[in-house]
């Protein structure tokens, strides 16, 4: 599921800097309910913007995942924790459904980067009259 997690990253971070490369000037963030654009960034500034945000959430989600099996229960907040830690193997296969969760986390978060890039970027691209706009 790691592998998975950084793969997914990898792919909206490329898919960024295409989208970066793509659009010309700048790249409309806000739009108003006609469905113009209110303020924008340049093309770089949104490639810089999308590989922070999406490796700040990644560091933090995928870390606690690779830290996960070194965690100690104590620190752990889930429901019936006392079913959890009768025994060393309940507490490791919690650890490792946790990091599991937490890899997913990391995979939707990256598909959600995804999903913002291609609309942005369609949007500045051809200026998609399918967005949802109220008249």
């Amino acid at each position: 599921m790691k592998s998975l997690a950084f793969i997914s990253l990898l792919l909206a971070l490329f898919h960024a800097y295409l989208i970066a490369n793509s659009v010309d000037g700048r790249v409309p963030m806000q739009f108003d309910f006609q469905g113009k654009p209110t303020w924008s960034l340049d093309s770089n500034d949104f490639f810089i913007w999308q590989v922070c945000f999406l490796g700040f959430m990644n560091f933090i989600l995928i870390g606690i995942a690779f830290g996960a099996r070194h965690m100690s229960m104590d620190i752990v907040n889930i429901p019936f924790k006392s079913f959890w830690t009768q025994t060393k193997e309940r507490e490791e296969e919690c650890l490792r459904r946790l990091a599991s969760a937490l890899c997913g986390t990391a995979i939707f978060v990256n598909l959600i980067g995804f999903l913002v890039q291609e609309l942005v970027g369609t949007r500045a691209g051809s200026q998609a009259q399918w967005l949802p706009t109220c008249k």
